[in-house]
């Protein structure tokens, strides 16, 4: 809204005069763009919704401020954000395109996160969530966004190696590393989450009746207890002690303090 005037320095002319449309056009194109659509005489929430038609998305504070005080009509409105119903749909195709790509990535999993699709599609939690209620593609499911029509389950093949794994991870404690296991990372997520199954490290997978018995064994523990101690009272190499206190310290089973632990 705020006029001005162009003059030539050489001549010492005054060639132009003007009012601001747009204090953030961005490229030439869309100023432009924003030049035909706007006409400052037609009031602040016309501005404002002319420059969200441009920008398709944007900060109804910067809409306030770039307008004289406007507000966008017509639009989506989610938080302090505004969006077109055209870019609100261009997100929401771009939604149904990551998760279906996600399925196709990772067909034993049971969705993409929430978290993940926001950040892949550069839209806040809130923006995501309210794309997922609006489509009838994908829906939530607790953390996870999938298809309505995907289903996660064990094909026959799956369901075998996971026996033969299971079967030797419940023969002792110093169970065989997740790589020895023959089930692939995809498989271990659907494991996890469908079976109990508890990932301590990187390299160790147990059974959740194994995790009770480590429990047990933990609080077995005379405080305060050393590395060495719980390796002596457990039985285990140190291949297997480390991780599972440094899992108990992340499960607030233990508290470290320098080399010895408490019980918590």
């Amino acid at each position: 809204g705020d006029r001005f005037i162009l003059r030539e320095a050489g001549r010492r002319q005054v060639v132009a005069g003007g009012s601001v449309i747009d204090p953030a056009p961005g490229s030439p194109s869309r100023a432009m763009a924003t030049a035909r659509l706007i006409d400052p005489l037609a009031g602040r929430d016309h501005v404002a919704t002319a420059l969200l038609g441009v920008r398709g998305r944007d900060d109804l504070g910067r809409l306030a401020a770039h307008s004289g005080g406007g507000h966008p009509q017509g639009s989506v409105m989610v938080g302090d954000t505004a969006l077109t119903h055209e870019r609100f749909d261009e997100l929401l195709s771009r939604a149904e395109a990551i998760v279906t790509e996600h399925h196709e990535q990772h067909p034993l999993r049971r969705g993409i996160p929430l978290a993940t699709l926001s950040a892949t599609l550069g839209t806040s939690p809130e923006l995501a969530e309210l794309l997922v209620e609006r489509s009838d593609q994908i829906v939530r499911s607790g953390p996870d966004v999938s298809t309505r029509r995907h289903r996660s389950s064990l094909d026959p093949e799956a369901q075998l190696r996971w026996e033969k794994a299971r079967a030797r991870l419940g023969e002792s404690l110093a169970v065989p590393s997740a790589n020895e296991l023959g089930l692939g990372d995809e498989l271990i997520h659907l494991l996890i989450r469908e079976t109990g199954l508890v990932r301590v490290s990187d390299t160790l997978v147990y059974l959740p009746e194994q995790i009770e018995q480590l429990q047990q064994l933990v609080g077995e523990m005379t405080e305060p207890f050393t590395v060495a101690s719980f390796r002596d009272h457990t039985g285990l190499s140190r291949k297997y002690v480390v991780p599972i206190l440094e899992w108990a310290d992340r499960e607030g089973l233990t508290i470290r303090r320098g080399d010895v632990r408490h019980l918590r």
